[in-house]
């Protein structure tokens, strides 16, 4: 974990529904695609149908009912929706996507969070965008533990006293005591049941971790404030448990999850599995469809985390290759009017590079959809709208590559003076760096003439 880092936070419900694992039905959705379910399997015990908060109150799915079904159009949401307490929708990516995390990290995309429950497999990549989300699951955790009481385990004391107790350590005895002249006292070892253990001590320093990045943050959020205070409050729950910074409970077999916890005691799992991904500094495959790590479902918004993707793969090839030319964001520094009148509304396209003496050399439109030979209408001509309203005669639609879609960068043709191209990213590829090279290796194509780079 890097306590000063400045990500902003997430924004936690708290999470009280079931497990998405065993109580739930779930099924699968394509991104914006349909799925029809029968309404009688909607209806609570009491016969009435009750969508979810997240179902009534976003915009993750088009609601339209017809002969018994309910059919739910899926928006532009990846991820586990709830529909009701007891179905979940699992909206799937329509292309082909090999890591999930690290596009969401690359585009520093912070998913939204749903309040149903469902476990994660454990990545490489932490985000201390997440620490909110992480926070939040293990104060829940350990409401539990407090609720139900915390995990206690014998250990062994040894201690020359007068009044010995336990067992009787004869040898212990002649060799540290009777041989110094000391008659009055007795070696004796006694077991008592105890809270400093390795299991507490991984909970208390994986609290004490994120207190201290919250501090560290300075962050005014306010949920934020909210956590931290319930993360000062549980430290103190930990007393008696030693704060050790060398991290030797992570060496305890029940911490790692290769030994069986009590079973009166087995709701701690959850809390040391999310203890354990903090201080281990490991983020979650946020695409995988199972895991020990239980934490609040996260969904991604697909259209802005593909742009973004798109536009922080460019920035940072630009300034690896030291690029003369800037590359802005057209929804914001890099936005201008639509029409030369001052009462225009802004012409926002998603990627404008721009030259040192304030000239536009290339617009990049980016589109979450797959794409055949050529773009769609529409897309096309928002794309030379903005090439010709940027003064550019080049333009890129870039479009996510489908299962059977050529890969690169394509002319499409002209129009006019505007020569309009199609890129095909493929993010299932299977080294994504070399992918993002790519990528900015055919705009650096593009520009060479004004680049100097041949």
């Amino acid at each position: 974990m890097r306590p000063n880092s400045r990500s902003a936070p997430l924004t936690v419900v708290p999470f009280k529904q079931p497990s998405v694992a065993g109580e739930m039905r779930v099924l699968d959705c394509p991104e914006q695609g349909p799925i029809a379910i029968e309404v009688a399997s909607l209806l609570d015990d009491s016969g009435r149908l009750r969508l979810s908060p997240e179902v009534e109150t976003g915009d993750f799915f088009r609601i339209s009912l017809s002969k018994g079904k309910l059919t739910l159009h899926a928006r532009g949401y990846v991820g586990f929706v709830p529909v009701t307490e007891r179905v979940v929708v699992r909206v799937v990516p329509r292309v082909p996507i090999g890591n999930l995390a690290r596009m969401a990290r690359i585009a520093d995309h912070l998913p939204t969070v749903l309040s149903i429950i469902r476990g994660y497999t454990k990545g490489e990549d932490w985000s201390d965008s997440l620490a909110s989300l992480y926070a939040s699951a293990l104060t829940s955790h350990i409401d539990t533990i407090s609720a139900n009481g915390m995990l206690r385990s014998y250990q062994r004391h040894e201690e020359p006293t007068s009044f010995p107790r336990g067992r009787l350590l004869v040898h212990q005895t002649v060799q540290r005591l009777n041989a110094h002249g000391i008659e009055h006292k007795a070696e004796s070892a006694w077991f008592e049941r105890s809270v400093n253990n390795s299991s507490n001590q991984c909970l208390k320093y994986a609290i004490w971790l994120l207190a201290r990045h919250f501090v560290d943050q300075r962050n005014v959020d306010k949920n934020v404030r909210r956590l931290h205070r319930k993360l000062n409050a549980q430290f103190s729950l930990f007393a008696g448990v030693d704060l050790d910074h060398g991290r030797r409970f992570m060496q305890d077999p029940l911490v790692a999850g290769k030994a069986e916890l009590p079973t009166l005691r087995s709701y701690y799992r959850d809390a040391l599995n999310v203890a354990a991904a903090v201080v281990e500094g490991r983020g979650v495959l946020i695409d995988s469809d199972g895991g020990a790590v239980q934490l609040p479902s996260l969904v991604l918004n697909m259209d802005t985390l593909f742009e973004n993707y798109v536009r922080a793969t460019l920035t940072s090839f630009a300034l690896e290759r030291q690029w003369s030319h800037s590359v802005l964001d057209g929804n914001g520094e890099g936005s201008t009017r639509l029409f030369d009148n001052p009462r225009s509304y802004k012409a926002t396209p998603d990627v404008v590079v721009r030259s040192e003496d304030g000239r536009t050399a290339l617009v990049i439109e980016i589109k979450n959809v797959a794409a055949g030979d050529f773009s769609k209408r529409d897309a096309i001509n928002q794309a030379v709208t903005y090439a010709v309203r940027y003064g550019c005669v080049k333009v890129v639609l870039a479009h996510p590559r489908g299962s059977d879609s050529f890969h690169g960068l394509r002319s499409m043709g002209y129009i006019g003076p505007v020569e309009v191209y199609q890129y095909h990213f493929d993010l299932n590829s299977s080294d994504p760096v070399e992918e993002d090279q790519r990528f900015g290796q055919a705009v650096q194509s593009l520009l060479a003439p004004e680049l100097g780079t041949g």
